[in-house]
């Protein structure tokens, strides 16, 4: 810890920016967090700085204003600072899911080669899918734009860590515009990508399973006090996970996923949806 604080001191004194800055990235890479807020707080004009003080605003406002301005003054975190602000439109539980879209188009525009870019796209795509309502007159075109999407991240980024999951939204659109999943089975893939897809192999005649008996785990997604989060959250989710349960915990809401019966199962479902959420998800057992 004394060693941290000398290099802390020493680099307020050197007025160092890139200094403070390499300093403040290695803060944050060990999880300590002030001590790299202490850092940046005295150098917070270059562009880097203030992406790193965007990061680890509390704040969401203050954040925002970080990365526009790294935005504007370009640099190596400049489609960084660009996705940041389209995953707040996301995960903004008023469901500003048409700014979240603009957005990312947006970072794809300017950023072609960001490795952001296939994320954006099954974004693009599940901002369209979360949209269609049934019946409307927009349902199918919806339904169309979310799959070219959806699409675009299988041609050009097979490998990347978000195709799976391309894969079973490709899955649950056809479930989504047909409304008769067993119609559906051909369609499917040979297994399960992840843990939320198993109640899609099991709705469609692929996978036979027991109902799960007392002792299955759950995800737990988060806990809100307000109904207009846990009312986001559960649209999101719904579609890709097996199921999604309420938890009255007083003055919060706990939002859980599941059942699964391992909890290898969950934990792998958890990290996929911690990892599309940006929230910390933790295991829990009804034993």
């Amino acid at each position: 810890m004394r060693s941290v604080l000398l290099i802390v001191v020493t680099l307020l004194l050197s007025g160092s920016g890139q200094a403070q800055t390499s300093v403040a990235e290695r803060l944050i890479a060990r999880g300590q967090a002030d001590s790299a807020r202490a850092v940046l707080n005295s150098t917070a004009t270059d562009a880097a700085s203030r992406y790193w003080l965007g990061r680890l605003s509390e704040v969401d406002g203050q954040a925002k204003r970080h990365f526009r301005e790294v935005t504007r003054q370009g640099g190596v975190h400049a489609d960084d600072a660009h996705f940041q602000l389209a995953e707040s439109a996301y995960s903004d539980p008023r469901g500003l899911y048409l700014t979240a879209r603009r957005t990312y188009q947006s970072l794809i525009e300017a950023y072609p080669n960001s490795p952001h870019y296939p994320m954006a796209l099954y974004r693009i795509g599940r901002t369209y899918q979360i949209a269609a309502k049934p019946g409307s007159d927009g349902f199918d075109t919806q339904l169309d734009s979310a799959r070219v999407n959806y699409q675009k991240v299988l041609d050009s980024y097979p490998g990347s860590h978000i195709a799976p999951h391309a894969t079973v939204a490709l899955v649950t659109l056809d479930q989504q515009a047909v409304g008769d999943r067993e119609t559906q089975a051909t369609t499917l893939p040979a297994a399960p990508l992840w843990g939320g897809d198993v109640s899609t192999f099991e709705a469609a005649g692929r996978m036979q399973k027991e109902t799960p008996a007392a002792g299955a785990f759950w995800v737990q997604v988060g806990s809100f006090s307000k109904r207009s989060s846990v009312d986001a959250l559960v649209k999101r989710l719904t579609g890709s996970v097996p199921s999604v349960r309420l938890v009255d915990g007083g003055n919060l809401t706990r939002v859980q996923v599941g059942p699964y019966e391992t909890k290898d199962q969950a934990e792998r479902s958890g990290r996929h949806i911690s990892r599309v959420e940006k929230l910390k998800c933790r295991v829990v057992s009804d034993g």
